[in-house]
């Protein structure tokens, strides 16, 4: 589907929820709870989905092969996108859904988090080996990019800000705890072949990382840095963690699955249906739903985590990458 057809949908869909045009000035006066921001990779565009309606009702030009995406929340909510085939990324106000400026990156940015007060973004570049990090004040770049030794995969954040966890793609994968004020990194843990994505739990106490090759989970103490657990999981190219409970979502891309962990027994618990190669996806705040991205079927699939059924799927552009949430309630 094209952009301009995509375009058309969403604002016959707007109209056809009573009140029309009447709908539209109220929902651009007063914004929703919130809002879903998806990066489309192949057709050089960001969806804005409303959750209330849980609908596309705008498409953003961002160009370049917008990949992995973050929020740098603050008095005005920012999203974040790494513009996969240039040297930027693109800035988008999560209120006025207008995007406001690019900001000069590594070659090839792939992978965003940004810091809990939104003052700092990072942005990985494999082709550098580097993590620029970004005052979000000026807009630029923050001194010297970060040095790695291998290529950097997805990248989170401590709680506190203090600490930065880099995935390094490798056939024997590790993840690094990276000092975010002296930039130095502070400890490694292996965590298998391949890793291909990070996740901190709420507390910071946890850091889990799959392995693609291995068909694993490896829990981490934050702490000490050692290695608690590796426990068998479908895997793919995503995890989440549930906020309040010890349970990790994997997206098993080859599987069309979703493989929920509980990490402190262990053991998959559940396994849900939702589509055509899951990957990095995104969850609300209180856990209850999680959104999960199908890269070869375009859209989101909505999922009830009390039930483990899926509510409602999304269409949204083509290839779909990843997806963060904007809270306008916290």
């Amino acid at each position: 589907m094209t952009t301009q057809s995509r375009l058309l949908l969403a604002a016959a869909a707007l109209l056809a929820v009573g009140g029309g045009a009447l709908l539209w000035r109220r929902a651009t006066a007063s914004p929703p709870a919130s809002r879903l921001f998806v990066s489309n990779y192949k057709d050089d565009t960001v969806s804005v989905v409303d959750t209330a309606l849980d609908r596309e009702i705008k498409i953003l030009p961002v160009g370049d092969s917008p990949f992995g995406i973050t929020v740098c929340r603050g008095a005005t909510p920012m999203v974040a996108v790494a513009n996969s085939t240039a040297r930027t990324v693109t800035l988008i106000d999560a209120r006025s859904l207008e995007i406001v400026g690019k900001v000069a990156t590594g070659k090839g940015p792939e992978f965003v988090a940004c810091s809990a007060d939104g003052t700092r973004l990072y942005v990985t570049s494999p082709y550098d080996l580097t993590v620029t990090v970004i005052d979000m004040a000026q807009r630029s770049p923050l001194g010297e990019p970060i040095k790695l030794v291998l290529k950097p995969g997805p990248i989170t954040l401590s709680p506190d800000g203090s600490r930065l966890y880099v995935v390094l793609r490798d056939a024997q994968g590790v993840v690094q705890a990276i000092n975010t004020a002296s930039r130095a990194v502070e400890a490694s843990a292996p965590v298998g072949k391949y890793p291909t994505d990070v996740a901190v739990s709420r507390d910071g106490n946890r850091v889990l990382a799959p392995s693609f090759d291995d068909s694993t989970v490896t829990v981490i103490d934050a702490a000490s840095f050692k290695v608690l657990g590796v426990y068998p999981a479908e895997t793919g190219t995503g995890l989440l963690l549930h906020p309040d409970r010890p349970l990790a979502y994997s997206m098993a891309g080859m599987e069309d699955t979703i493989s929920v962990l509980d990490y402190q027994a262990g053991k998959e618990v559940a396994a849900i249906d939702c589509g055509e190669w899951p990957t990095h996806s995104a969850m609300t705040s209180d856990g209850r739903f999680l959104y999960v991205v199908n890269e070869e079927s375009d859209n989101l699939v909505k999922i009830d985590t009390e039930t483990n059924k899926s509510v409602t799927r999304i269409a949204v552009g083509n290839e779909p990458s990843d997806a963060v949430l904007v809270d306008f309630s916290s």
